[in-house]
C-alpha cells in the first residue's frame, strides 16, 4: 500500500453558500478554478499517481480559512468545509482528510474540536507562520488537539495570515529567531521562512513534551533540517535533532537533494510520502508527482533503502499517526 499524505482538493462553492457573499463565492469559484474537480476524477488519478489512497489538503489562501478572517464568517466556513469534507471521506474511503478550525475564535474552535467532523478527521490543520510555542494563549489549544490524539498538521496558509492579538504576551524568544528568520515583505508562495519560528517556538515551549504533541510539517522537505540544527544550537543551545525523533514526521519529496543522506539520519520512521498532487508544474515536487512512486520503488530495487524503510514511509507511519485509540 503507498499512501499520498498530501494532495489537494477543494470544494465546490455550494459548500460555502450560507458563509460567502456574491462577490466572495465569486472569488472562491475564480481562486480555485484549477482544483475543482469531482472526487470520482481524483479517485480515478489514484492509478495513474499509482498510490491507494491520498490525505486531502487546502490552502487557506485561495478558500477563505483564514485566521485574518472575520471570526463569524470564519466559524461557518470551518463548520461547513469540516462537515462537506466528513461526509465525502466517509462515502470515499480512499481518502483522509484535514480538519480546519478558525482560530481567530478559541472558544468556537474548542467547539468544533468536540464535534465528530473534527475528530474523525486524519489531523488538525494549522497555518504554519504563526509561532504557536511563543503564544500562551493558545496552548490550552494544543492541548486538547492531544487530548483527541489528533496530529497537527502543519502546513502553508499564508505569510501575513495571522489572528488578531496573536502577539499578545509573545513569548521573548520570538525576537532572536525572527532576527534569523524575518518575514519578508510580499513573498510569493514558499519565499518566507517563518515556518522556521514555529518549529523553535514548539520545541523551546515545552508543549511537545506536557501533551505528547504529534507534528506533521507538510511540504518543506528535509534538506532545510541541517541549517536549522545549526541555527537551534547558535541561539538557544538546543538540539532539535531528538525532538524530531520524538514529537515531529514530514512530508517529503524523494527527489529533493540529499533525501538518501538526511532520511537515514533522521530516520525513515519519521517520513509520509506525499506526491503534491496536483500542483503542476509550479514547483519540484508538483513536476515530479507522476514520478515519485516510480523513484521511490527504485530506491528499494537498488537496495538504496531496505523493505522496512520503505513501508515506513509509504503507509506504516501514516497508520501510525491515524491510529486515535
Amino acid at each position: 500500500m503507498i499512501i499520498d499524505a498530501d494532495a489537494h482538493w477543494m470544494p465546490p462553492t455550494e459548500i460555502f453558500k450560507d458563509c460567502l457573499s456574491d462577490s466572495l463565492a465569486q472569488n472562491y469559484q475564480r481562486n480555485n478554478n484549477a482544483y475543482f474537480s469531482s472526487i470520482q476524477n481524483y479517485k480515478s488519478r489514484l492509478c495513474v499517481l499509482k498510490v491507494d489512497k491520498q490525505l486531502l489538503n487546502f490552502y487557506g489562501d485561495t478558500v477563505g480559512l483564514q485566521y485574518s478572517s472575520h471570526a463569524g464568517r470564519a466559524v461557518k466556513m470551518a463548520t461547513a468545509y469540516n462537515h462537506a469534507l466528513d461526509k465525502l471521506c466517509q462515502e470515499n474511503k480512499e481518502f483522509d482528510y484535514t480538519a480546519w478550525l478558525p482560530l481567530q475564535d478559541l472558544n468556537a474552535s474548542e467547539s468544533l474540536l468536540d464535534n465528530e467532523c473534527a475528530g474523525n478527521s486524519f489531523a488538525i490543520h494549522i497555518g504554519e507562520q504563526v509561532p504557536w510555542g511563543f503564544t500562551p494563549k493558545y496552548h490550552r489549544l494544543f492541548s486538547k488537539i492531544a487530548e483527541k490524539n489528533l496530529p497537527v498538521y502543519l502546513h502553508f496558509s499564508g505569510h501575513y495570515d495571522f489572528p488578531l492579538g496573536w502577539d499578545q504576551d509573545l513569548d521573548p524568544q520570538y525576537a532572536n529567531y525572527h532576527s534569523k528568520y524575518p518575514t519578508r515583505a510580499n513573498a510569493g508562495v514558499g519565499e518566507s521562512p517563518t515556518w522556521k519560528i514555529t518549529i523553535a517556538s514548539l520545541i523551546l515551549s515545552g508543549i511537545l513534551e506536557k501533551y505528547n504533541l504529534k507534528i506533521i510539517l507538510a511540504e518543506q522537505g528535509l534538506e532545510w533540517i541541517p541549517e536549522f540544527c545549526n541555527t537551534m544550537l547558535t541561539v538557544s543551545s538546543t538540539d532539535p535533532i531528538p525532538y524530531f525523533k520524538k514529537f515531529f514526521w514530514f512530508t517529503t519529496e524523494i527527489e529533493e537533494k540529499n533525501f538518501l543522506c538526511i532520511s537515514k539520519s533522521l530516520g525513515f520512521d519519521r517520513l509520509l510520502f506525499a506526491t503534491d498532487w496536483p500542483h503542476g508544474t509550479s514547483d519540484i515536487g508538483g513536476s515530479n508527482m507522476f514520478k515519485d512512486v516510480d523513484l521511490l520503488n527504485s530506491m528499494l530495487s537498488d537496495n538504496c533503502i531496505s523493505q522496512e524503510e520503505y513501508n515506513q514511509i509509504t503507509y506504516q507511519n501514516y497508520i501510525h499517526l491515524n491510529d486515535k485509540k
